[in-house]
């Protein structure tokens, strides 16, 4: 994941490092999705093109730190690998995601009711040059954010897990030859060369 080499980890591994106080937790996710429910104790510090800090800089280079997101690990390998490239030495993917973690009760703050009431699930699909493959493209609604590679072939595909989004949302849809911005409903039907 952008040169880093990340580790995918169990949850229940996670939840035993977690009820030990062994893991710092960071929230890979953005800010709306962090405001309605996160890992109880996590720091939000979002994947973002080009992030290395946010939110953490004090903590030291050597804890054990845990990312987390909801796609299940996108983006929460994206923000490990900058997070490897800063320095931390110890850092590790929830496997699963946030939404089991929600939907085991796991300790969290916020609503457990978004495991599934009010987020869509949507997915963007599109091709680009394969010279792209290895490459991001990212979606964005207000500060949410989701991310997918670029395969080998030029395909991707995104998968929204937003809350509170409509067909009618506007998204905007970010890859390394386009950026636009048009109503969900749009994007899930039609988004495809740039």
């Amino acid at each position: 994941m952008n040169g880093e080499a990340v580790t995918l980890t169990p949850i229940d591994v996670i939840e035993v490092w977690y009820r030990r106080a062994e893991a710092r937790f960071v929230d890979a996710r953005g800010l709306g999705q962090y405001r309605r429910s996160h890992i109880y104790g996590s720091v939000l510090s979002t994947a973002q093109r080009g992030s290395t800090g946010g939110g953490i800089e004090e903590w030291p280079k050597d804890d054990r730190i845990v990312t987390f997101c909801g796609c299940p690990h996108h983006l929460s390998s994206i923000r490990a690998a900058g997070l490897q490239k800063a320095g931390f030495s110890e850092v590790y993917v929830i496997d699963e995601g946030f939404g089991v973690w929600a939907e085991r009760g796991y300790p969290m703050s916020g609503l457990r009711s978004t495991t599934q009431s009010d987020i869509s699930e949507r997915v963007i699909e599109g091709e680009l040059d394969a010279r792209y493959a290895g490459e991001y493209v990212w979606a964005a609604v207000d500060r949410q954010y989701e991310a997918a590679p670029i395969q080998e072939d030029g395909r991707f595909t995104l998968v929204l897990k937003f809350s509170g989004v409509t067909d009618e949302t506007p998204v905007r849809v970010s890859t390394p030859t386009y950026t636009v911005t048009r109503p969900l409903g749009e994007l899930t039907s039609e988004i495809s060369n740039g």
